[in-house]
């Protein structure tokens, strides 16, 4: 999954402070989890977590979306503390989902919003044999030199069942350049070293098992300046 991801903190931070209709609040922020593990695919309802940081006498509403579709169901009010909050997804059809948070609150009749998160999630179906391939967060922009790895997780059905291992193949710009037998562990992402594969430019890698949906792996590689190699 790509994104800049949000760092995880339990303390207060010193956030910027708007005027919203002449009312100077503290800007809200909603921020991931890191012990949030989404390597695990899910069988039933998932408890995503969150940290909520702002001003913690300011009433806010939760909301949630799958997919981009906001859930109302979900909507909940909430409010700043130290503590991990969570909010109940139910279970969704086979396959990977991103879900998304963020809060509201209302200041002198006027609706101000937090920035949002987004978490992709893989849900089985026991009656659906399709693979499922889903990612961590990595960033869109890498410099040049710098190593670079992704984590990912596949969910062979054929192959959980049997305690097996399936096959997944690497492909660069639409070639072919490497073949990886393992096997799903929940909890345990697996790791993709891009590093001495990557070019300056656009990188465009997908990961591919046998029926399910090819996982695309993009970011772009800059370069800064010039950088000793060490080489004599």
């Amino acid at each position: 999954m790509k994104v800049e991801a949000d760092s995880d903190n339990t303390k207060m931070k010193r956030l910027p402070v708007r005027t919203v209709s002449g009312v100077k609040v503290v800007e809200m922020r909603i921020q991931k989890v890191s012990t949030f593990n989404t390597a695990t695919a899910a069988t039933g309802s998932v408890a995503v977590e969150y940290y909520l940081i702002g001003d913690p006498a300011m009433d806010e509403t939760l909301h949630v979306a799958v997919d981009d579709i906001e859930d109302f169901e979900l909507q909940k009010s909430d409010r700043v503390s130290s503590s991990v909050k969570s909010v109940s997804v139910p279970k969704q059809v086979h396959g990977t989902h991103n879900v998304t948070l963020w809060v509201t609150t209302t200041i002198q009749e006027t609706t101000v919003e937090s920035n949002r998160i987004t978490y992709e999630i893989a849900w089985v179906d026991p009656e659906d044999l399709t693979p499922i391939i889903w990612t961590g967060e990595y960033p869109d922009t890498v410099i040049q030199y710098e190593p670079f790895t992704v984590k990912y997780q596949v969910y062979d059905p054929t192959a959980v069942a049997a305690n097996d291992y399936f096959t997944v193949y690497i492909q660069k710009s639409g070639v072919r350049i490497a073949e990886i037998s393992r096997k799903y562990e929940a909890g345990q992402w697996l790791t993709l070293d891009l590093t001495e594969s990557y070019e300056v430019g656009d990188n465009n890698y997908t990961i591919v098992c046998g029926t399910a949906q090819p996982k695309g792996i993009n970011f772009n590689v800059t370069t800064v300046g010039s950088r000793d190699l060490g080489i004599a």
